[in-house]
């Protein structure tokens, strides 16, 4: 497990009481991405070119946004 999988783990484990309201969203490594899907569709993909956004997000919080953009930069540093 390196530091992408261990970020991706800390995303998942703030859904909390996001889930209760049926809308939370979920990130899955594929390679060296990383896809953010809510319960029905792909969101964003974080990779080494950023972040590319897909669909309307709902709702992103603070703690969420922080892991996404350290899982850019992780993203980054794994494709040098």
């Amino acid at each position: 497990m390196d530091k992408l999988d261990r970020l991706i783990e800390q995303f998942n484990d703030l859904r909390g009481n996001d889930a209760d309201n049926g809308y939370y969203l979920t990130a899955n490594r594929h390679g060296n991405i990383v896809q953010i899907r809510d319960t029905s569709s792909l969101l964003m993909t974080v990779g080494y070119g950023g972040l590319e956004i897909y669909g309307l997000v709902e709702f992103l919080d603070r703690d969420e946004t922080i892991l996404v953009g350290k899982m850019v930069e992780e993203c980054i540093e794994i494709n040098k």
